[in-house]
């Protein structure tokens, strides 16, 4: 008997819920993040919630197992890795951004002669880090 409320309460959680043929979690190999599948798998999971999905996530406490396998066959459409002709799809941006330059000037120690200027490019994949940080 254990006094961790975890275990009394019968809810110890893994992410392995939903495999591949080859045993690797969807949780990782998804090609496309869908975290409203992540919170619905969870809440199915920790409320006992029949009206969301199960995705992800199952309690080892009560003995649920990998009950979802994905397939090759389960796939809508065909990926690159699948067919060297498939061109793979565009996955489009919420926002257009702009590269933003910005020049910083900053003086060196009195031992060093002149200033110096440095120049950066912020591109796409940094301004939209810094933008989802931000928000």
């Amino acid at each position: 008997s254990s006094s961790l409320k975890f275990i009394q309460n019968k809810m110890v959680l893994r992410i392995d819920r939903t495999l591949s043929t080859s045993n690797g979690l969807d949780w990782y190999e998804s090609r496309v993040a869908n975290p409203e599948w992540a919170l619905e798998g969870l809440a199915n999971v920790l409320y006992s919630d029949a009206s969301k999905r199960q995705k992800y996530f199952r309690n080892i406490a009560t003995g649920e197992m990998p009950d979802q396998v994905l397939s090759s066959s389960s796939c809508a459409i065909t990926l690159p890795v699948c067919d060297a002709n498939a061109e793979p799809a565009t996955i489009e941006m919420l926002e257009a951004v702009q590269p933003v330059t910005t020049t910083t000037t900053t003086q060196p120690p009195e031992e060093h002669s002149g200033a110096l200027a440095v120049k950066s490019v912020v591109g796409l994949t940094s301004a939209f880090v810094a933008a989802v940080t931000l928000n």
